[in-house]
This record gives C-alpha cells, structure tokens and sequence, in this order.
C-alpha cells in the first residue's frame, strides 16, 4: 500500500491553532477571570461590610445593657461610634478589618449615642457604615429606634435616600 505522503503532509499543516487564535483566547480569559476577580472582591468586601454593620449592633446592644444594669448617667451613658475618634469601641479593631470604615448619620451629627436608665436612646438614629473598597455600591444602615434601643439593619444603594430593611432581613 502506497501512501502519499505529500497528502498526509498537507493535512498536518492545516490541522491545529495559529499563534493568533491562541493569542486572542489567551486574551478574553484574562479578561474574563479579573471580571470575576474584581466581583468577587466585591463580594467579599460586602459581607465583611455587613458583619462591621452587625458588630455595631452588638456594641450598641452591648452599652444599653450596661447602662440599664449599672444605672449609667450622662456621660458614661453614651457610646462614640466615629472611627475617627480614639475613645470610640469601633476603633479598638471590632469591625472585621474593614479597611476604610466609615460611620455617619443621615443628619449629619457625630454618631454618638446616648441612653436612659430604661435602656432607650433619646433620639432615633440612622447610622450609614460603607468603606472605600466598596463605596460606589452604597451603605448599610443601623437604625435604632428609642423604644428600647431597638436597632435594625437595611441596605441603601447609592443614590436613594432611604434605607430598605425588609430586604436584608428587617429587625434583628
């Protein structure tokens, strides 16, 4: 049997992938994996976020039982909750390590709350926490209420001015 080899030649030199089509996969899974990677960092940032948001519950929580249980007057009735601030709990690493954290309020007035002897807040207070790694996506909100000092948890994407707290899970 004779086999002619310049065929068989030929059809190994059309089969296979040209420098250029390697070129252009390599190029479009780069692309695709850093569009996962930076959503994913998004992601994560955001639950990191949500657990800082859950801890200043916790710390909110935490002064209005102290207040309650050791009868606490002004001032030692009120907890600081700017970052920016050295007395301030939130500054003593109980945030998940959010780089940036930011806390604020929707009037603009320093986040300081203070309680009464039966454990409410004199004033309702909505406090936004974001961070810069995830700034453009928009707050959460710790709202507390002066029943009890009640606090809840919503979300506010960027551009709304009001917090939605059936979506995230409404009072906790």
């Amino acid at each position: 049997m004779i086999i002619n080899s310049s065929r068989v030649a030929s059809h190994r030199v059309t089969t296979g992938f040209t420098l250029v089509e390697l070129l252009v996969t390599v190029s479009i899974s780069g692309i695709l994996a850093s569009v996962a990677f930076n959503s994913m960092f998004g992601f994560y940032e955001q639950r990191r976020l949500r657990s800082a948001a859950l801890e200043v519950i916790g710390m909110i929580q935490e002064k209005r039982v102290k207040v309650a249980a050791q009868r606490l007057t002004s001032p030692d009735n009120c907890v600081s909750l700017d970052p920016a601030d050295s007395s301030s709990p939130i500054n003593q690493g109980m945030v998940s390590g959010v780089t940036g954290l930011q806390v604020t309020t929707e009037t603009g007035v320093t986040p300081k709350l203070c309680f009464t002897l039966k454990g409410s807040v004199e004033t309702q207070m909505t406090l936004l926490l974001t961070s810069t790694a995830v700034a453009d996506q928009g707050h959460w909100c710790v709202v507390v209420t002066p029943l009890l000092a009640q606090t809840h948890l919503g979300w506010r994407p960027l551009g709304e001015t009001k917090c939605s707290l059936a979506s995230s899970g409404g009072s906790l």
